[in-house]
């Protein structure tokens, strides 16, 4: 009874078993050392029984060299003898792009199986479909690849402009004031600081825009007279290596509805990558058209070095950097058309890349929707700047040198200038000074920027001042905490001293 009760055990387990077996998200076969088949698992058979043009039954006994093509039986022949020769399980991958099916890589997995004499008598071989996990791997691999590159190409673009500046000063600190040499260390160090902080706005910028943390300030504007203004207020940068800037604007107004700040940032990337790539001599051009489907399209053309090919579909991928010689490399963090991408798209256009190869340039296509209507707002003033007025100022600002340079400039401007290295110093400072702007760091010690705010607002004697925070965090949630806290202004640091002047001239308009 005993035994019977076994059998029926067995053959409970045997039945799952088989189940289990056939219902596996896996192919399987058994076959033995003359590679005839003993079992398929019903997925594969199914598969094979296709290609043969035979039931699943009729291929039990078939030769495997009969029944797969060859990129799938060579390999698969190769690593069962080596099982055989080793006794030991082989493992392999094989990417295959069959009629019909497609490209694919599966894992196969070949376990020899000894039998009751001790020899090898059959050989179980498994595959999965691992394509996507694959593929993964592929794309986590060139993710750390480009992060290796960008952390290469950050620290060659930050070293650059230091250099020059680091020199520069020692120019400054030996020669005469007022000199040739020193007036051209000056002009040296301000450029470079213009890179750092280009180079550090491309950070933010492409940060918030995969971020989705952009808010465009969209308006009807012109895009002839956009380019025309963008590219004059950047000729002297883009040209100063000796490739000409051209402009072809249509007959008449294209009219867009956009983010001015933004489209004009988009060509002037696109366009600083035309010139970069462009040897002396050369010529980038910007056209204004519209498509027979009524879009605003902008082209930017260059007859630099070209675009390989194979980098074209890629190109607009963050941290991308095309090889192209270092004495010819324009710099930058390979930002500059991920975030151009990123700007087009936030205005419902679209962005593409063209070139004939090395050495024959490259075109960049941007469409944007056209605005229905386009209303000239010809209000622009061209009355004279007024007087500056002499202000009282505060700078609340920990950096000893940042807060020392500030008041070089404010002083040199004509303003009453007045500095404190800690919150509770800068509050108290107020009160004494009552001060009309308060120019203040966010990241102090002990009692913050958003401290400082929060009390000075609630001072009676502070509440007019006029409030300008001073960060290094910019993204949208940093300004809506900075407004909360009672600060009027949010400027990045560094900031522009442009900002910060034009921010003193209106305060006569409060």
């Amino acid at each position: 009874m005993a035994g019977e009760k076994w059998a029926e055990r067995l053959g409970e387990t045997a039945e799952l078993f088989r189940i289990t077996v056939e219902n596996l998200p896996i192919n399987l076969v058994l076959y033995d050392r003359d590679y005839r088949i003993l079992y398929m698992n019903p997925g594969l058979a199914t598969i094979c029984a296709a290609v043969c043009q035979r039931t699943p039954g009729e291929l039990v006994g078939m030769r495997g060299s009969e029944l797969w093509p060859h990129p799938i039986w060579n390999p698969l022949f190769e690593h069962t003898e080596r099982a055989i020769a080793t006794r030991a399980r082989q493992s392999y991958d094989l990417a295959t792009n069959l009629p019909g099916r497609g490209p694919s890589v599966r894992e196969w997995t070949v376990v020899p199986l000894v039998g009751p004499g001790g020899d090898i008598d059959r050989m179980l071989a498994i595959s999965t479909d691992v394509t996507e996990q694959r593929r993964m791997v592929q794309e986590l691999r060139e993710a750390d690849q480009r992060k290796s590159d960008f952390i290469a190409v950050l620290s060659h673009e930050l070293r650059n402009p230091l250099a020059a500046i680091r020199l520069s000063l020692d120019v400054m600190e030996h020669g005469a004031p007022g000199s040739e040499e020193a007036v051209g260390a000056r002009q040296i160090i301000d450029r470079q600081v213009g890179q750092l902080v280009h180079l550090v706005d491309d950070l933010l910028d492409v940060t918030r825009v995969t971020q989705n943390k952009v808010k465009l300030q969209r308006q009807r504007l012109d895009l002839n007279e956009l380019v025309r203004a963008t590219i004059d207020d950047n000729r002297r940068h883009l040209e100063r290596d000796g490739v000409r800037v051209d402009a072809k604007l249509a007959s008449a107004p294209i009219t867009i509805d956009a983010d001015g700040v933004r489209i004009a940032q988009v060509l002037t990337n696109l366009l600083a990558n035309a010139v970069n790539h462009t040897p002396p001599g050369g010529t980038a051009t910007v056209s204004v058209s519209s498509d027979p489907a009524g879009a605003a399209v902008l082209r930017v053309t260059d007859s630099g070095v070209g675009i390989e090919p194979a980098l074209l579909p890629r190109l607009f991928e963050p941290f991308l950097q095309a090889e192209v010689p270092v004495a010819r490399s324009g710099g930058g963090l390979g930002l500059g058309l991920a975030l151009v991408k990123g700007l087009v798209e936030l205005h419902g256009g679209s962005v593409s890349a063209t070139s004939a190869g090395k050495g024959h340039g490259a075109e960049f296509v941007v469409s944007l929707p056209r605005a229905a209507e386009f209303a000239v707002d010809a209000r622009a003033s061209t009355a004279a700047s007024p007087s500056r007025a002499r202000r009282r100022v505060l700078v609340i600002e920990d950096a000893a040198d940042v807060a020392a340079a500030m008041r070089l400039v404010l002083e040199t401007d004509g303003h009453q200038v007045t500095v404190a290295h800690n919150g509770t110093d800068g509050v108290a400072a107020a009160l004494a000074l009552r001060p009309e702007v308060v120019l203040c760091d966010i990241g102090l010690p002990g009692m913050d920027g958003y401290a400082v705010a929060r009390t000075m607002r609630a001072d009676p004697a502070l509440r007019e001042a006029f409030l300008v925070a001073l960060s290094g965090y910019t993204q949208a949630a940093d300004v809506a905490r900075a407004r909360a806290a009672g600060f009027d202004e949010h400027l990045a640091k560094p900031p522009s001293i442009e900002k910060v002047r034009r921010i003193l001239d209106a305060l006569r308009t409060r």
